[in-house]
């Protein structure tokens, strides 16, 4: 497992040359320490959206997202943009639940929760 917070930016999480390139240097990083075959997951507040070339990056690696479109915001954050968090994983991992609870709250963001084998 492995965790990864994406860049902030105060102009919103779209794409952005810098964004694109911390996903593949995480990748390189990632690459180096395990194979797309071995069970992992990727994990955090990747600071983009759901369509992203980040999320491609990862998908270009056989990671698949678990979030999709979810929420992953809680009613502390107040701006319309609710995504943020995303947990990735390889086709090896059995995924056996996955939840994106609304309560408690405890931050801006929304547990991610999972069970795997």
């Amino acid at each position: 497992m492995a965790h990864f917070h994406g860049l902030r930016d105060a102009g919103g999480k779209g794409d952005t040359p810098a964004r694109a390139d911390q996903a593949k240097r995480a990748m390189t990083l990632l690459s180096a320490i395990a194979l797309p075959q071995h069970n992992i997951i990727l994990a955090g507040d990747f600071n983009v959206l759901p369509d992203s070339e980040a999320l491609a990056i990862f998908a270009d690696w056989s990671l698949r997202d678990l979030v999709g479109r979810q929420d992953t915001r809680t009613a502390i954050y107040p701006k319309d943009i609710r995504h943020a968090n995303y947990m990735m994983v390889t086709a090896s991992v059995d995924v056996r639940s996955f939840d994106v609870p609304a309560d408690p709250v405890v931050s801006d963001h929304r547990p991610m929760i999972s069970t795997v084998n």
